[in-house]
């Protein structure tokens, strides 16, 4: 998520596709948070889970720059999440067949 710092939310945008939620901030500027679900899980890579998730969420600045970013959920979404975006960095499109 650090790669993302210093870019500007429309090149985020561009790369991951529109965010579930961008909504004001408290100080003035905007939260574009990306929440992930694999609803599906094999038991042998978590036994008795039938999903992961994620939530990501990159902290927008007044003038559109990412400034920083931070995720909670569980191993397996969080990993699932950052995987299938695994090639969305600054400048690079998100992988064919990614899931927003």
């Amino acid at each position: 998520m650090g790669a993302w710092k210093g870019h500007a939310v429309d090149d985020l945008f561009a790369a991951w596709g529109p965010p579930t939620t961008y909504h004001d901030a408290h100080d003035a500027g905007k939260l574009a948070v990306y929440q992930w679900s694999v609803a599906e899980v094999e038991p042998a890579v978590d036994p008795g889970a039938d999903a992961g998730t994620c939530t990501a969420t990159f902290s927008v600045d007044r003038d559109g720059i990412v400034r920083g970013g931070g995720y909670t959920g569980t191993q397996l979404g969080c990993r699932s999440l950052f995987d299938a975006k695994a090639g969305a960095l600054p400048g690079e499109a998100a992988p064919v067949g990614a899931a927003p």
